[in-house]
């Protein structure tokens, strides 16, 4: 394994202007392993790090490619990675299921396969599965899986987006969890059976839910106080309950436990992003806010920011930005350097610039 860093060395210049950044890279020497497992080379690369002092506290920006090692791990099908595939390959069935069944019903008619003991299987399976996708069931089903996967899409496409700041990302997802849980009830559940009964009129099929019956072993009752298994009778109740509301309730625990930790970014930065409604924020509020940014970005004795001064830079720097840009657009603006006269034209390319107060000369990984 290969070792090489980057980091920022600040020097002191001759002028008084301020520090002179510049950012170097050093490489370190290469490293045994005997294994090529992600953790091992964590471990190991942690490992080195401490060996040559550097305090890994002081690593910012830290990214690791290590795709390629992974260990007993299988690179999955586009369907299984992406959500646009899946929605892309519901919504042909969802919109076209009644083409679908004909063509699938041209292929078990055609006489030219009827010769070769292949074609009569293709033409069975193309039977079979014409039979299948005419089940009520199976189109409210897909219905339910196509509402689902579009309301996930939704968010997914967002979180995607390069420029999209904490506030928009958890505002979609909590607007996507909150359209899931209002699909969660028996309303939710009619509409999508008016949907699914529309498919069935174009395919003819009858609208119900019945099923061949399957004999059941009872559990045998050791005591006479034990009730018999009660199973849900009603087919309609029965898929409501064990595959509606089920899918249902592992979409909206997925999306909690995916992305609580981006609500808890929300709470630290937030206030970062919306700047413009620091005008709105008492004082007290907006130094609450700073106070708690800068417990998080303390380490031991040492800070990365003063709650105090950064209290103060927001508030100024809220009334000299343009309105209506997003944080992104505030990204590509130039470095502003704080100086004693704080003042500058309207007009003037700046950004808001956070870091630690460091000592001069001294180099940060």
């Amino acid at each position: 394994m290969t070792i090489i860093i980057r980091f920022v060395d600040l020097e002191s210049p001759t002028s008084h202007d301020g520090d002179l950044v510049k950012i170097k890279e050093h490489f370190l020497g290469f490293i045994p392993v005997e294994k090529s497992t992600g953790g091992f080379l964590a471990k190991t690369l942690i490992e080195q790090l401490e060996n040559f002092n550097f305090p890994i506290e002081n690593l910012r920006g830290q990214g690791y490619d290590n795709g390629s090692n992974m260990k007993d791990f299988t690179v999955k099908s586009l369907n299984d990675t992406r959500w646009e595939s899946r929605i892309n390959a519901l919504k042909p069935l969802r919109y076209n299921l009644g083409k679908i069944y004909d063509a699938l019903m041209q292929i078990f008619e055609d006489p030219r396969l009827q010769t070769t003991s292949e074609g009569n299987s293709s033409r069975n399976e193309a039977k079979e599965l014409a039979i299948s996708i005419c089940i009520f069931k199976f189109m409210v089903a897909l219905v339910s899986w196509y509402d689902i996967l579009f309301e996930v899409n939704i968010s997914n496409k967002i979180l995607q987006n390069k420029k999209v700041d904490l506030n928009v990302a958890t505002q979609q997802l909590n607007i996507t969890k909150n359209k899931l849980v209002k699909m969660r009830n028996d309303e939710g559940f009619q509409r999508i059976i008016v949907d699914a009964a529309e498919i069935a009129k174009e395919l003819e099929t009858v609208t119900n839910f019945e099923e061949k019956h399957v004999g059941r072993r009872r559990k045998k009752r050791q005591f006479d106080y034990e009730t018999q298994d009660e199973a849900l009778q009603d087919p309609k109740e029965k898929f409501k309950v064990e595959f509606y509301f089920k899918i249902l309730d592992t979409a909206i625990q997925s999306i909690a436990e995916r992305f609580e930790q981006m609500r808890q970014y929300n709470i630290m930065f937030g206030f970062l992003h919306d700047i413009y409604s620091i005008s709105s924020k008492s004082s007290a509020e907006l130094l609450k806010n700073c106070r708690n940014l800068e417990e998080i970005l303390t380490h031991g004795c040492q800070k990365d920011i003063s709650a105090a001064d950064l209290c103060n830079e927001i508030k100024v720097l809220s009334g000299k930005l343009p309105q209506q840009m997003t944080p992104h657009e505030r990204k590509k603006m130039g470095v502003y350097k704080k100086k004693s006269n704080f003042s500058f034209d309207e007009d003037e390319d700046i950004e808001f610039h956070i870091s630690p107060k460091r000592t001069k000369n001294k180099k940060e990984i």
